[in-house]
């Protein structure tokens, strides 16, 4: 069965979160989204504000790192929406605390 469109944003910003700045191939690989996709995936997020990139590096071995924002997280805790703890993550600077979900009516 093929997940939604939905459930694969919710998929990349859970990736994101728990183990990010990542690479476009360790977020591919983690959230078991097809690279050929996960571009377009990532466009959106960026121009939404709920992931940044982050260049690592300089010249030829300079690497693209993807991080969520404050934003993309409280979008992914609301998609959640059942109880579960996070680990600390790191977002935007900011640690942001475990965090028990409540369960969205």
């Amino acid at each position: 069965m093929q997940r939604s469109y939905i459930e694969t944003y919710v998929e990349i910003l859970k990736t994101l979160a728990h183990y990010g700045p990542l690479t476009e191939t360790h977020i591919a690989d983690n959230a078991n989204v097809n690279s050929s996709l996960l571009r377009g995936y990532l466009d959106y997020f960026l121009a939404q504000g709920l992931i940044e990139e982050q260049r690592i590096g300089k010249g030829e071995k300079s690497q693209v790192l993807f991080k969520i924002t404050k934003t993309g997280f409280t979008l992914f805790q609301y998609f959640l929406g059942k109880t579960q703890i996070l680990p600390n993550v790191e977002v935007e600077s900011e640690s942001v605390e475990a965090i028990p979900y409540q369960t969205i009516h």
